[in-house]
């Protein structure tokens, strides 16, 4: 007999942590024989071609996750799944709201990724209010999962989410398929060359993501040696980005990669793994690169990243925004010896196997 249906809704498979998450967590359960369905605000971006068949797609095919709702309530009238998945806060709204409508009983699971107060900071006060005053109804989901302790500390202090509907699940980071992509030929021309030490970022080319600051700061470190840094991703601040490393001079030795199908080769030849982050939910590529054997460098944001390093222990920390103090961070991990071992050991605290079991007992709870 087949084990229950789990669906697992999301706003696309665009590249970015929050999406590979996502999809691991679906082939997670997958691979335990409970039957899938990835539902997809709009069934684009290049993790789509990484969905394994267990996994059934059902793709709304628009641009905005309000126009979700119809299709919502006619799949939890049809499907009737034991438990719904949600990716992110507003997604997880629109599943509430087609849970009242459709009379569902599927028990709605909400996963933040962000520290609220922060990730919102920069919009206008009315359009904030109002998306705290929302927050009200995730009172209706099963449980509101944060994906560490400092976005379920943040949740209790600003929203109006009740205590007792908050838990913390890490994310699962650390995969075999990680495993094997990071041997992998390498996929830079850089890190061939061993002869110059190689600096590595990831992210989506956001103002939250700090990589201008990381800028400011690689300017400092090749003053002082010779050195190279690769960003990979793509978004918004991309022109900006160009411009920053034009005015500084840097154009030789900072490259704008791109968006990379398999970062983990990258991880595992670079010599340091940096987040500039002004803000974070737990970092997923933080724990990747310490999965790869790269030693790394953190600012201290809210939330994560002292969590994954444990204090400091497997990993510098630096304050946010502070050009001159990452600068000097790099620097010093770049002339010591690390125990890549012991930073790989920590990162398997993340692993896909453990959080898959916390997820199934969550999901499957009545």
């Amino acid at each position: 007999m087949p084990k229950e249906r789990i669906a697992v809704f999301a706003p696309s498979m665009r590249g970015g942590g929050m999406e590979r998450v996502t999809l691991a967590i679906a082939k997670g359960i997958a691979d335990r024989g409970y039957q899938v369905d990835l539902l997809l605000v709009n069934g684009e971006g290049p993790f789509m071609s990484q969905i394994p068949d267990n996994i059934t797609v059902i793709d709304f095919g628009t641009t905005r996750a309000l126009k979700t709702i119809p299709g919502l309530v006619r799949y939890l009238w049809q499907k009737k799944p034991q438990s719904m998945l949600c990716a992110m806060g507003h997604i997880g709204l629109m599943a509430i709201i087609a849970q009242i409508l459709s009379l569902s009983k599927t028990n709605i699971f909400i996963v933040i990724h962000t520290t609220m107060s922060l990730s919102t900071r920069y919009l206008p006060p009315t359009k904030r209010r109002i998306l705290f005053e929302t927050t009200r109804l995730y009172a209706k989901a099963r449980w509101i999962i944060g994906v560490s302790q400092g976005v379920v500390d943040d949740l209790e202090q600003n929203t109006r989410i009740p205590k007792e509907k908050l838990c913390v699940v890490y994310n699962p980071v650390v995969t075999p398929q990680l495993k094997q992509a990071m041997n992998e030929p390498i996929g830079h021309k850089w890190l061939q060359d061993k002869s110059v030490p190689v600096v590595l970022a990831a992210g989506h080319l956001l103002h939250l993501k700090g990589f201008d600051v990381l800028i400011q700061a690689f300017y400092h470190v090749v003053a002082q040696q010779q050195a190279r840094l690769i960003i990979i991703g793509e978004g918004s601040q991309r022109d900006m980005l160009t411009e920053l490393i034009q005015k500084q001079n840097l154009e030789d030795c900072v490259d704008l990669h791109g968006f990379a199908n398999n970062p983990y080769s990258f991880m595992k030849n670079a010599d340091l793994f940096v987040l500039s982050s002004r803000s974070e939910g737990l970092p997923t590529v933080l724990i990747e690169a310490m999965a790869c054997g790269c030693p790394v460098v953190s600012t201290d944001c809210p939330s994560g990243p002292r969590e994954i390093l444990n204090d400091g222990e497997y990993g510098k920390l630096v304050p946010v925004n502070n050009p001159q103090a990452l600068a000097e961070a790099i620097l010093e991990s770049l002339s010591e010896e690390h125990d890549l071992s012991k930073i790989q050991q920590r990162a398997d605290h993340f692993a896909e196997e453990r959080i898959i079991d916390e997820y199934l007992s969550l999901l499957l709870s009545s």
